[in-house]
């Protein structure tokens, strides 16, 4: 993580203008930083204003040819964002990339998973993901309604950030933003009819909620595989192939591939198990199967240790026989009747045929009832759910993923595409009819909870929105854009609708990756993308050795986990007063301005002072020299020299939310501080 000091640090390589391409270079351009693309051919759609004023040059031609990789000169280049349209065009033009330059940094577009991670491990300091994955999380949770804003997993916890108002919380009105901070809850934002979120930090911690006004709050909650569904629809979205710290212990050593197909194995199993405990029937199933296979184990060593005349494989195969129902076929002929089994041996034999036809009987009818769910399932037309559910318009890649989200919130939903489009995933699927009218009164548009408008066409987009307005009034709408000039207007005159772009959503990913974080996920508040970022602190970067409270004031991010190089439990929301050293991993919730505050190091100067009255006894002034030296940084010699001439300003600058907490802790400890802004020369206690 360097600055962008050099011009080589500052450079970027664009490989496709199409949708996405474009709104990587405007992401980039937001971070500062100097831009240049390869497009195959100019493109008579451009619009000039908007796409290339922010480019430095552009390189026409195929971005595959060594030739025209070369006349660039990529070691100039810090990194490279290779997102055509094409998974096969990406993947030749990174690895011609890497093979002219080992030190680029490659963000590649693509839709195949498992050869990403192969790429990753051949080509290094590389990642590659699919956008619709990354912007689908959004598009869900904004159909879902105002209260959840965002939930994902991190570190085998489940993150939620949430909308509370005084009319779902009715003791909220009349609280300080302060009192509703918990070990594991703080507010993020606060919410005004006058004012939108723009930054974290920009509120009091004794502001008081009125009726008019919401918070955004972010909580740690259970553990995430506790979670019907939710790793499945939010795993980490983006791998920045970023190499791990190198393990200098010789009796470490790097799992292989034999010992990850294992694990892997292993998961799937779980996976099964889980499955098949979550539904009674599938229960009963697999108690049966237990219990045939444990049968079969018995009978089996029963038969090859008192009928010492047969084989190991016989003796399975009669076990296998018996549990079939073969007992008159195994035990009633001829040649069982001259080896002389015992009674009891016999008698064990019948009870294998009927407990076997018991509980292959149970295997045989839940197979059968699946099959018939299957055939039912393509013959029968399924209806639309009758109400609470939310209507798709448009399932492509973006449609498909959203299912996946909505199906792992148990929301049920309904379909409306053409009648060559088959989607197994989706519950219910209205094939178009005469009218997109006549579709959505088929698809319940008058009881459903949300109505996401997907199709590729912006103009059809509107269309629908707008017809679904005159049906329905107050339907939650979102509705998915492409170009950010038809998005900014259609947003502006339409602000109660949710629109959005989603290669708008995935370019912010895209253009924080290339600078090398990692992006865990990413959601809205407001009109504003937030990124879950993560840093690995190294030496001389611009969060090493700094305390988490310069961090997320002046950098205006906000410290969400913390997890240390050593064995230690990772912390939730930690404490501000905490330095970070090297080696250690932060997750944080960033704003673009924020990823480009850190990048640049760029503080933003503290302005608050603090003024510290005389304590009631040598013990208040005691601790009160230890909080002031934990939560600002200064040594604690001048903490004490500083509590001896009180009553006195605090000689060091602090953050307003900095010197809330302080002033807090210091009152825990019989010590009373005011708050002084010296713009407004104004104090509060």
């Amino acid at each position: 993580m360097s600055r962008l000091s050099s011009s080589d640090s500052n450079r970027f390589l664009v490989c496709g203008l199409g949708n996405l391409g474009r709104h990587c270079v405007h992401e980039l351009a937001a971070f500062g930083a100097r831009v240049s693309a390869i497009e195959l051919r100019p493109r008579d759609d451009w619009e000039l204003d908007e796409a290339e004023i922010f480019l430095e040059k552009l390189y026409t031609g195929d971005c595959r040819q060594n030739s025209l990789l070369n006349q660039i000169d990529l070691s100039s280049f810090r990194a490279a964002l290779v997102v055509t349209s094409s998974d096969r065009v990406n993947i030749e033009t990174a690895m011609a990339i890497r093979l002219l330059s080992e030190k680029i940094r490659i963000v590649m577009r693509s839709t195949k998973e498992g050869l990403n991670e192969l790429l990753a491990e051949q080509l290094g300091n590389f990642v590659a993901f699919e956008p619709s994955r990354l912007s689908a999380p959004a598009f869900a949770l904004a159909a879902m309604g105002d209260d959840l804003i965002a939930c994902f997993p991190l570190n085998n916890r489940v993150v939620r950030v949430g909308r509370q108002t005084p009319a779902t919380c009715p003791g909220l009105a009349g609280s300080t933003l302060s009192s509703l901070e918990t070990r594991f809850s703080i507010p993020l934002a606060l919410e005004t009819p006058q004012t939108s979120f723009q930054n974290f930090y920009d509120w009091g911690g004794d502001h008081t909620v009125t009726r008019d006004e919401g918070i955004v709050t972010i909580d740690i909650s259970g553990r995430a595989d506790a979670i019907h569904g939710l790793l499945q629809a939010g795993d980490s979205i983006v791998d920045t192939g970023k190499p791990e710290p190198v393990n200098t212990d010789p009796s470490y050593a790097k799992p292989s591939r034999i010992r990850r197909m294992i694990a892997s194995s292993k998961k799937a199993a779980a996976r099964v198990v889980t499955w098949c405990i979550t539904d009674h029937i599938r229960r009963v199933a697999l108690f049966s199967s237990i219990t045939i296979l444990l049968l079969l184990g018995f009978g089996a060593v029963l038969f090859r240790l008192f009928t010492p005349q047969i084989t190991t494989q016989d003796a399975f195969y009669d076990a296998v026989v018996l549990l079939l129902g073969g007992y008159s076929d195994l035990l009633g002929s001829e040649l069982y009747f001259s080896l002389s089994i015992p009674w009891w041996l016999r008698l064990t034999g019948l009870m294998l045929t009927l407990s076997g036809t018991v509980f292959m009987g149970v295997i045989y009818a839940v197979l059968t009832q699946y099959m018939l769910s299957v055939r039912f399932r393509f013959k029968r037309k399924d209806k639309p759910p009758q109400n609470g559910h939310m209507i798709l318009v448009g399932l492509g890649r973006v449609g498909k993923a959203i299912i996946h989200q909505l199906q792992s919130f148990d929301i049920p939903m309904t379909a409306i595409v053409d009648k060559d489009t088959h989607i197994r995933e989706i519950p219910a699927i209205v094939e178009e009819g005469p009218s997109m009218e006549e579709n959505l009164k088929t698809a319940n548009l008058e009881n459903a909870s949300g109505l996401m408008i997907l199709t590729r066409d912006e103009l059809t987009n509107l269309e629908i929105g707008l017809l679904a307005r005159n049906l329905r009034p107050d339907i939650r709408l979102v509705i998915r854009t492409y170009d950010p000039r038809f998005s900014n207007h259609l947003t502006r005159l339409w602000p109660q609708a949710h629109v959005m772009s989603a290669h708008d959503l995935a370019a912010k990913a895209f253009a924080a990756a290339s600078f090398g974080e990692k992006i865990a996920t990413l959601f809205r508040i407001g009109e504003r993308t937030v990124l879950v970022t993560e840093y690995r602190v190294e030496a001389l970067d611009t969060l090493s050795n700094r305390m988490l409270a310069t961090i997320a004031c002046g950098y205006q991010v906000v410290p969400l986990l913390i997890i240390k190089p050593d064995p230690a439990e990772p912390v939730w929301l930690p404490f501000d007063d905490t330095t970070l050293e090297v080696g250690d991993v932060l997750y944080v919730l960033a704003t673009v301005d924020g990823i480009l505050r850190v990048e640049n190091g760029d503080l933003i100067s503290p302005g608050y002072e603090l003024h510290v009255d005389v304590p009631l006894n040598h013990h208040a002034r005691f601790d009160g020299a230890n909080v002031l030296s934990r939560m600002t940084g200064v040594s604690i010699g001048e903490c004490r020299d500083f509590m001896e001439y009180l009553p006195a300003k605090f000689p060091q600058k602090l953050y307003r939310y900095q010197a809330e907490r302080i002033i807090s802790r210091l009152k825990r400890n019989m010590v009373s501080a005011t708050l002084i802004n010296p713009q407004s020369m104004t104090g509060n206690h």
